[in-house]
């Protein structure tokens, strides 16, 4: 996990233990800003049926161990999905499948989760379709959307989702992320190239 992240980690952490997260999320930043693993790491924590807090941070993990977290990872865990178009666009027939996966219950936990990756890919039409679940959704649902120009999705949908914008990574955060990734002591970066 890119360690920019922790301050929107420990920020989700909290309204899950406080049971005030929202039943909509959506995760903007530029390519490689941390969207996916956000989104991945807020899954994996709702799904979880023993997750855990790590002390120093505070920040919820999930256990890697239970049986939900090992049928996510072996991607066959039934309580969630990702909608992934094989076309330019996310279109009505991609909402559809949400809303028929929607209309059942939880297979094994209490939550179902929706992963859209690319949200800017939906049209008008299917942004429109999603709005009414959005708006009345079912218990326990979360939507999560990641998207790098959420500018094109409508008003409508940015104003019923929490938004986090992981646009705003200074040259700095990349380089301390990198040091401690590579493990080096000092990683150069020229601040006034970037």
């Amino acid at each position: 996990m890119k360690n920019w992240l922790i301050e929107q980690q420990i920020l989700l952490s909290n309204q899950i233990v406080d049971n005030r997260l929202p039943h909509a999320i959506l995760i903007s930043g530029v390519e490689g800003a941390g969207k996916s693993e956000l989104a991945q790491w807020l899954i994996k924590i709702l799904l979880c049926q023993q997750t855990i807090k790590h002390p120093e941070t505070k920040v919820l993990g999930a256990c890697g161990q239970c049986k939900t977290c090992q049928l996510y990872r072996s991607q066959t865990y039934p309580d969630n999905i990702t909608v992934n178009s094989k076309t330019k666009t996310i279109g009505i027939d991609d909402i559809r499948l949400v809303s028929r996966f929607l209309e059942k219950t939880a297979h094994i936990g209490i939550n179902q989760t929706v992963l859209i990756p690319t949200a800017e890919k939906m049209t008008v039409a299917a942004a429109n379709a999603l709005l009414k679940t959005l708006e009345e959704p079912p218990p326990h649902v979360k939507f999560l959307f990641a998207t790098t120009d959420p500018q094109k999705l409508p008003i409508t949908v940015l104003s019923r989702c929490l938004q986090f914008n992981l646009k705003n990574l200074s040259p700095a955060r990349i380089a301390e992320h990198l040091q401690f990734v590579l493990g080096e002591e000092k990683v150069p970066f020229d601040e006034g190239g970037v």
